[in-house]
């Protein structure tokens, strides 16, 4: 047992540390300066290198990758450079709606699941079978961002302003009720 644990916390490192070299050094391929993006295009010389200094570009490589994934183990992500706010802190205000919205996502999938594997074993050899059949493959071979627009195109122009918008909340019930009810007007 302690073989396996270790052996799973060896393989834990060895994911993180190559998942950080691949992000480090895609980013770092990307076009363009960082620098010149933050300052603008108007930025002096001098301005440039402050901010390369102060992000650190101006040292080498490897220390810059050393840093990154010790950031990384720190909880320090760093400051957007859209908004100047803390990532960890923008991470930390949006994570409770993405885990409510994906918690309301598995609930329908496991309703939907569980009803269309009920029909098929009812209906089995018969065309309810292969009607719930094809929607489950539907359902598995259709991406899910497609999937997702789609859904957001179709409720958009039927319920034309009857749903409602920015709703979910910290609150699991007040974003229920407001999820599944269409909102006052």
């Amino acid at each position: 047992m302690t073989r396996f644990v270790l052996t799973k916390i060896f393989h834990a490192i060895i994911t993180f540390v190559l998942s950080g070299i691949v992000i480090f050094f895609g980013v770092r391929m990307l076009p363009g300066d960082p620098a010149l993006a933050m300052a603008g295009e108007e930025a002096t010389p001098e301005r440039l290198d402050a901010i390369r200094a102060d992000l650190g570009l101006d040292q080498p490589l490897i220390v810059q990758f050393f840093k990154f994934l010790g950031d990384i183990v720190t909880g320090d992500l760093g400051e957007s450079t859209r908004t100047g706010l803390a990532v960890t802190e923008m991470i930390a205000t949006t994570l409770p709606v993405t885990l409510w919205l994906s918690l309301y996502a598995i609930i329908v999938a496991v309703i939907v699941g569980i009803t269309l594997g009920m029909v098929a074993e009812r209906f089995r050899g018969k065309w309810p079978e292969l009607g719930s059949n094809f929607i489950a493959l539907l359902g598995l071979s259709v991406p899910n961002f497609w999937l997702g627009l789609l859904a957001i195109m179709g409720l958009a122009s039927s319920s034309a302003g009857s749903l409602p918008r920015d709703t979910l909340t910290f609150s699991p019930i007040r974003s229920a009720a407001s999820t599944i009810s269409p909102c006052q007007q």
